[in-house]
């Protein structure tokens, strides 16, 4: 009989913490790139990918290297959810 994970288990309170560090980059990326480079230039982008040609390069890279890494990671349920995050 399996029994539900325990709520204090490191490694659920790990994967948890990891799910909700990608969710806060993810959220937070938008504003992180735009607000800096609308002070310093008084204009918005047009898209989100644009600003990897503006001085809010490095902050955008870092940003999505950060999420692939928690990708590669994430541990899937078989081998093929660990294919498909490793290939993400």
């Amino acid at each position: 009989m399996l029994l539900a994970p325990n709520a204090k288990d490191p490694a659920i309170l790990s994967y948890f913490a990891l799910r909700k560090a990608v969710g806060g980059i993810a959220l937070g990326l938008p504003f992180a790139v735009a607000i800096p480079w609308f002070l310093y230039s008084h204009m918005l982008e047009g898209s989100i990918s644009y600003y990897y040609y503006t001085g809010m390069r490095n902050l955008f890279e870092g940003s999505l290297c950060a999420i692939a890494l928690f990708q590669l990671f994430c541990r899937g349920y078989d081998v093929w959810d660990d294919l498909a995050g490793i290939l993400s």
